[in-house]
């Protein structure tokens, strides 16, 4: 199974969503700013510490209804232990999720092991789960298993081969802010070219200033300039991972489902794919 269908693969975050009828409007963005298009599964976070959310399974049940798309789920491994886990995972096979993103750095309550998880997401595809060395029978059904990356860190490209060796077949990157590492992963460093890297973007300049301002300069920055400078930028990165034979793709993060937000996102996808 492969989510990522076209030669420049795209998904796009789904909103933190607290109440049921909002994601009403996630259907009507997507397909008033042409964005399903473009779009190849969409991408639900799942943050319930202190910030009360709906389940991300009725999220993706939602999505898939209403879009036919594909949808990838955070796992934040650091708040579940091996019978929550395997819980989550056999409520996701049902509902028919494609993919997950085990996340190991988002909270740190002690939770599951990064080997065990995946172990544990594997065997569901071979219709068995494994919890404390008792086996059990259940519906076999196959997740494609992603990870996050962090291009400049030290170490990066032998934790990318540490997770791909796991079973990991994609990657994704926090928000875009300077292409030179990201360049310099896919030129001189070398991370396994089998697998699919996302590089994540955030178009709408208002929704992620203050991150951003940590990072670039936007106080004299208008948004024009901003999507110029991050359509050039990306495209940079595009073109060193394919020139390096890797299969390089983009995710949105919209932050804010707005328009505003919406209608950046197209005009970079309509800049950099047509």
């Amino acid at each position: 199974m492969d989510i990522f269908k076209g030669s420049t693969p795209v998904t796009i975050e789904a909103p933190l969503v607290r109440r049921y009828e909002q994601l009403e409007r996630i259907s009507e963005l997507l397909t008033g700013y042409g964005l399903t298009r473009y779009i190849d599964a969409i991408n639900i976070p799942y943050h319930s510490l202190g910030r009360p959310t709906a389940d991300p399974g009725y999220t993706a049940l939602y999505i898939k209804e209403e879009l036919s798309t594909p949808v990838i789920i955070h796992v934040p491994l650091g708040v579940e232990n091996r019978y929550t886990l395997a819980g989550k995972l056999i409520q996701y096979a049902l509902i028919g999720v494609e993919g997950l993103l085990l996340l190991s750095g988002d909270v740190k309550l002690g939770g599951i092991g990064y080997e065990e998880a995946v172990e544990m997401a594997l065997g569901i595809g071979e219709g068995r789960l494994v919890i404390n060395g008792e086996e059990h029978r259940v519906e076999s059904h196959s997740f494609q298993l992603g990870g996050a990356f962090i291009p400049g860190r030290e170490g990066e490209e032998e934790r990318i081969r540490f997770k791909a060796g796991l079973g990991l077949t994609f990657f994704q990157s926090q928000v875009l802010t300077d292409p030179e590492p990201f360049i310099k992963l896919f030129r001189d460093v070398s991370p396994p070219r089998d697998r699919t890297y996302l590089v994540g973007v955030a178009p709408h300049l208002e929704s992620l200033e203050k991150y951003l301002s940590g990072h670039i300069d936007t106080s004299m920055i208008g948004r024009s300039d901003y999507l110029a400078w991050l359509a050039e930028s990306l495209g940079r990165v595009i073109e060193t991972a394919r020139m390096g034979g890797y299969r390089i793709g983009i995710h949105i993060y919209p932050i804010s489902w707005v328009d505003a937000s919406l209608e950046a996102s197209a005009e970079l996808l309509e800049t950099l794919l047509g």
